[in-house]
Order: structure tokens, then sequence, then C-alpha cells
């Protein structure tokens, strides 16, 4: 599951620009990022449409088109680490506008002094009409040193090359052990017939409940 970072703030506090912003740099570091909007707005396709009536008989469903593909799954359960594992394997970091209510770490956007009520996690603050103090305070113009920072806290909370998930709950795994995995799976698969380039991430689906098909 990649590391989880929230960029939280009122409305109109510039939380999107900021996403970009930080979205953009990390990548151009060499990290690969995703990017999840928390809205309290309905997102799911509604009741009439092909893949909302499939969404309501329990389906997940997922909408193709010429631009892309959106997919839908109507889970009342569903929490910030399931998401993230899901449809973010193998990012390094995930960056989440909003999820005031979530416990994760956050950047708050907003007047330096802004104690907003029930918000937890603030590990830094960001107001672009101010300048900064260098450490955890950050002001307009900082935000490359914003960048430097949430890179260092990417780097300590790194766990290793694998991820390994029982239904969805993620298995911790040593860095060393994790990178003894990975090479014993790379080198089984340089074995396997058809199999010309391993490279990038590599995913393996162990399906015990799924029932063998009879005949």
């Amino acid at each position: 599951m990649p590391w989880v970072i929230a960029v939280s703030g009122f409305h109109n506090s510039g939380k999107t620009t900021l996403c970009r912003f930080l979205a953009e740099e990390l990548r151009n570091r060499g990290l690969t990022v995703g990017y999840l909007k928390r809205t309290h707005e309905n997102v799911c396709s509604p009741a009439g449409t092909d893949t909302g009536n499939l969404l309501a008989d329990g389906s997940d469903t997922a909408l193709w088109g010429n631009d892309g593909v959106r997919t839908e799954s109507k889970a009342d359960d569903i929490d910030l680490r399931t998401l993230a594992g899901v449809f973010f394997p193998g990012k390094d970091v995930l960056i989440l506008e909003g999820g005031k209510n979530l416990s994760v770490p956050r950047i708050w956007v907003g007047p330096a002094g802004e104690n907003p009520e029930g918000v937890t996690g603030i590990i830094a603050r960001y107001d672009r009409s101010i300048a900064g103090n260098g450490d955890t305070l950050f002001g307009g113009g900082d935000e490359l040193a914003l960048a430097d920072f949430l890179e260092n806290l990417w780097k300590k909370a790194w766990t290793g090359p694998v991820e390994i998930y029982t239904g969805e709950k993620r298995v911790p795994v040593k860095a060393f052990v994790g990178e003894f995995i990975e090479g014993a799976v790379r080198g089984m698969m340089s074995a396997l017939k058809g199999v010309t380039g391993i490279a990038g991430d590599v995913r393996v689906y162990l399906r015990r409940d799924q029932k063998r098909p009879a005949g």
C-alpha cells in the first residue's frame, strides 16, 4: 500500500492547487504518485443506468470510455486502506485531498493559527500568505521545501519492495524479507514459458477460495 498523506483544509483554501504541485514534483523526483479526492457527493452511477443497476445488484462495475476507465464499487464499509491497496497498488505515495475525519498524517492548508476542531494528524501547515519557518510551517514560495519534507517522510516509511495482503488486510513484511521474496518470485518467473521480461511491478493472486470449474 502506498504511503498516504492528506492535504486538508476548508473550502477554497487552495488544497487542489497544492496537491497538483506536490504530485508533479514528487513524480519528477522518481516517485510514483496516486491522487484520491474525498468528497461527500455521490460518485457511483445512479439507478436506471447499466452500471448503476448492476452495481445495485452487488457487482463491481467499470465504465470504459474513449478517455479512460472509471471503476465503481458499492461498499458501505469501504475504508482508506482498502482503497489504497485495491486501486493504487505499487504506488509510492497517495495524496488524499480532503479526508479531515480520517486518521492519517496530513498537511493543513489555511491560516497558520487555524486550529480546526476534531482534525487530527496535522504534521505540517501550509499558509501561502506568509513566510514559513523552514520546519513544519510552509508559506508561499516554500512548495519545494514542502516536497522535500514529504519525500523524507516517505523514505522513512518505506517498507520494502513487496506488499502481501490477506483479503483487505496487509501483512507486515520487513524490507530484507521482501527483497528475498522479490528475488525468488522474479527468479521463478524468468523460467516460465512466454516470459521475456519482468521489469516493473509483478502481481500474483493466490485465490484459495475460488472453486475450480467442474469437468
